[in-house]
């Protein structure tokens, strides 16, 4: 509603960079609802209308947004585009920043595509420009993501590297998204090595909750609910899988 009213109101004023944001928080709103569709309208008019501001930098974070967009919907070409643009973008301005948060990105999509060779060149390119500007939190994000890409390549003892490395910045600000995530990884190391993983999963989902991350939040369970499993608690496992199941249910609602 508070968008709404925003977007009116800048509507009526012709201001195309302030309209272009409220574009794209109503992009981000309804992609966390999964509604891709009404997420890439809301997207494609804050790209048209940031354009038109000739604010470049806002531009090249559009073009990470529409890119993630594009990633969560598996449309990896189109995402790979996007990315690349803000990338372009990003390395024209000068901005450190925006080019290290695009070659992140591109790794990622490299990830997705098995190219596990040009995904490592670009976390390795990614994590050295945030660590020049000193971006914790971002260099917190580029180990999750060279934990999910070892893991991927079974690089287990990478993987654990990379997870205990994010975590101990993670940990600077307890209770956080990056910690959940960097336990769901932690977890399914261990699931992998047949170790209980049923403690880091619980306390990911913990976090998850108290931060109404529902989409994250369902998919934790599910990942719970498998480590209760092969620990051997099947009345456990069925109640996390049941919950993940009903989380999925209330989100495909969420933003009707």
């Amino acid at each position: 509603e508070f968008n709404n009213r925003a977007l009116a109101i800048f509507n009526e004023q012709g201001a195309p960079k302030e309209t272009a944001q409220v574009y794209n928080n109503l992009a981000v709103i309804q992609e966390f609802c999964g509604n891709w569709e009404e997420a890439d309208t809301y997207n494609q008019e804050s790209i048209r209308l940031v354009k038109q501001s000739g604010d470049q930098r806002k531009l090249a974070s559009f073009y990470i947004s529409a890119g993630l967009l594009n990633l969560k919907r598996g449309s990896l070409d189109e995402a790979q585009e996007y990315f690349s643009k803000s990338y372009a973008l990003a390395e024209a301005i000068g901005n450190t920043l925006g080019m290290a948060n695009a070659s992140l990105n591109i790794g990622i999509v490299h990830t997705h595509n098995h190219y596990f060779e040009r995904a490592l060149e670009s976390f390795s390119e990614s994590l050295s420009m945030f660590e020049n500007i000193d971006a914790r939190s971002k260099v917190c994000q580029n180990h999750i993501a060279l934990a999910e890409l070892h893991i991927k390549m079974g690089n287990l003892e990478e993987a654990r590297h990379a997870s205990e490395a994010g975590m101990e910045i993670a940990l600077e600000a307890p209770y956080s998204f990056d910690e959940a995530r960097l336990l769901g990884l932690m977890g399914e190391i261990k699931m992998l090595e047949g170790i209980d993983a049923t403690g880091d999963l619980a306390r990911s989902v913990e976090i998850l909750s108290s931060l109404g991350r529902k989409y994250e939040l369902a998919t934790a369970m599910t990942q719970l609910g498998q480590a209760h499993l092969k620990a051997g608690d099947k009345k456990k496992g069925e109640e996390c899988l049941e919950q993940s199941k009903d989380l999925f249910d209330t989100l495909v609602c969420a933003c009707k």
